[in-house]
């Protein structure tokens, strides 16, 4: 099929447009993509661990940190590359070993290991190559539950189910016999099963920080919880004023002018339990003289400044943001300046621009573009609006690179 340029062009203004537009590009000729993994997996539950191995630098042997992981290798490569754990031997056979940290799985039941095998290069393999997953609970005696041999032409699930006890340890073997052999490993996943938490947090210790003719400012801080505390209740003269999410501080507002209250407060962790009541604080609130209390808002001529964070619809401002809004927000116009280099350095020479084979196999391995947040980084971490039509400019300059590089090559057959 001889492919000319408008027809290239109409592809990529398809996947331009279905990438922008929020559709999701389901990459998978392996029929067990990364997401088929977790989505497919009938024994998914809670994630207690994860190492897929993303935005650690090529050549990576270890890792440190919440997913922690060690590599030995007698001959060969053994080390990251391009978001996989690669593994290459050398003629006269080589040997390695993944092993993760000990992970705290205690408080779950039922653990499920799982994780993707694959195969960077076509040589063929002897029957004597494996790769081979092993568990250790509790410190104790090493079991073997996944083994792949010979060649994997796609990448291919290994998992195990129904585990129990307080610590575990993912151990993984290889073997090649030659130099011209790879395997790959990629999402080492354990989840599990809540084993329920009926353990109540510490009381939080109560404090006023202020108050107006209308408004008393409470803080507090101590609660502790086995898991961890997830949020707070706060009771005014012995009735429930608010449910808060993990926060220290709260302003009561439509109080009362030279009023009295008595506040407490109350910590809660992810099974619902409640913590004691804190010390009881009392609050009178200020005359409405306006002798008492000024407001947090500074006015000047037509402006009104505050020095601090806003929130709208809800009670908290995560670390580092200025304002949150808990709804939605309808304005004319958003402008985001950033401080970071736009993409015009698509364009400078030197650029390393990936060649359409090499594309096509990143988005097989990974399922996404080159630099471009994955989905599961966008749920976790939701859309920064200036980065992602950064990244957006950047692949839509690549894609007018791809054009002319198409032109150049149809305009040399064409003239022959």
């Amino acid at each position: 099929m001889k492919v000319t340029v408008r027809n290239l062009v109409l592809l990529l203004s398809v996947f331009t447009m279905c990438f922008t537009s929020g559709a999701e590009l389901d990459y998978d000729v392996t029929n067990r993509s990364k997401k088929a993994l977790k989505s497919e997996n009938p024994w998914f539950f809670a994630q207690v661990w994860n190492e897929n191995f993303t935005g650690l630098t090529n050549g990576a042997t270890s890792d440190t940190g919440a997913t922690a992981w060690t590599s030995t290798i007698t001959q060969g490569t053994f080390e990251v590359q391009n978001g996989l754990m690669f593994f290459q031997g050398v003629n006269g056979g080589s040997n390695a070993t993944w092993v993760s940290q000990d992970i705290d799985i205690s408080n779950y039941t039922d653990i499920n290991i799982s994780y993707l095998v694959g195969d960077a290069l076509d040589a063929e393999k002897e029957t004597s190559d494996y790769v081979r997953g092993f568990y250790v609970l509790d410190n104790g005696s090493r079991v073997q539950f996944a083994e792949v041999t010979d060649d994997v032409p796609t990448p291919i699930v290994q998992s195990i189910n129904g585990l129990n006890g307080s610590v575990l340890r993912i151990e993984i073997d290889f073997r090649v016999s030659y130099g011209n052999e790879t395997y790959t490993i990629d999402d080492i996943l354990v989840e599990g099963t809540s084993a329920g938490d009926t353990q109540s947090p510490t009381a939080p210790t109560l404090s006023s920080t202020g108050q107006t003719d209308t408004t008393a400012d409470l803080s507090w801080s101590g609660a502790t919880d086995n898991v961890g505390v997830t949020g707070y209740k706060v009771f005014k003269d012995s009735g429930l004023e608010a449910t808060l999410g993990n926060v220290t501080t709260y302003s009561a507002t439509g109080l009362t002018a030279s009023t009295t209250y008595q506040f407490t407060v109350k910590a809660l962790d992810a099974a619902g339990n409640e913590s004691a009541d804190s010390n009881s604080v009392t609050v009178t609130t200020n005359s409405g003289s306006g002798s008492g209390g000024a407001s947090v808002w500074a006015e000047s001529g037509s402006v009104a400044s505050y020095d601090g964070e806003v929130a709208v619809g809800t009670t908290a401002v995560p670390t580092g943001y200025k304002m949150a809004i808990d709804g939605k927000l309808i304005t004319e116009e958003v402008r985001v300046e950033l401080s970071d280099t736009w993409p015009d350095y698509v364009f400078s020479e030197g650029y390393n621009l990936l060649s359409l084979k090499e594309l096509e196999q990143y988005i097989k391995e990974k399922g996404h573009l080159p630099n471009v947040p994955s989905a599961k980084e966008i749920e976790a971490s939701g859309i920064v609006l200036g980065e992602i039509n950064k990244i957006l400019l950047e692949k839509i300059e690549e894609l007018m690179l791809y054009i002319i590089q198409q032109e150049q090559r149809i305009t040399t057959l064409e003239n022959k």
